[in-house]
């Protein structure tokens, strides 16, 4: 189910949503950006920077260019988005230059992080190996490391976004 989907199913749109943010701007991880453009769209400057550069490689920009004209706030590193640690975007590049991860406090689930493309599969993590394909490989484990002792700390489910199997075990919108 799309997200244009999942919302409609809980009666709301695009324009119901007051902030937004994409992990990277991969086009499977960035399609339905230009479905925010009224909200505030929080990005990190390193990933709009590499993006939108004249020599940028495997981002068709034509997906999502209407984010030139959202309201964008750029961040630098990790940002708590109210403030209060219930929806905070965590810096962890090297998929892309401004990769992050998403962790929200949940009241019925708990903590949970949202790895985007830090981890592909459960045996990437296990293995800590950086695909090929990234940017950055010494990023990409120093990023792995992070956030394995975010997960520590915070008592964070982790959700691995390509791993399928794990994908259809999980509660997700409009469910919870």
């Amino acid at each position: 189910m799309v997200i244009e989907q999942q919302l409609a199913a809980m009666d709301l749109s695009g324009a119901d949503i007051t902030h937004a943010a994409n992990s990277h701007l991969h086009f499977d991880h960035a399609v339905a950006a230009n479905y925010f453009l009224e909200s505030e769209v929080l990005m990190q400057r390193s990933e709009w920077d590499a993006a939108f550069a004249e020599d940028a490689e495997c981002i068709d920009t034509n997906l999502f260019d209407g984010l030139k004209g959202a309201r964008l706030s750029f961040v630098d590193g990790d940002h708590d988005v109210f403030g209060n640690g219930s929806v905070r975007l965590i810096y962890a590049p090297g998929h892309t230059t401004g990769h992050q991860v998403l962790i929200v406090n949940l009241d019925n689930t708990g903590s949970i992080l949202l790895s985007s493309d830090l981890y592909h599969t459960r045996a990437n993590r296990k293995l800590q190996r950086s695909p090929t394909f990234n940017s950055d490989a010494r990023q990409t484990l120093a990023s792995m490391e992070k956030i394995e002792r975010l997960l520590v700390e915070s008592g964070a489910t982790l959700w691995i976004e390509h791993h399928k199997a794990l994908a259809d075990t999980l509660k997700k919108a409009p469910e919870f």
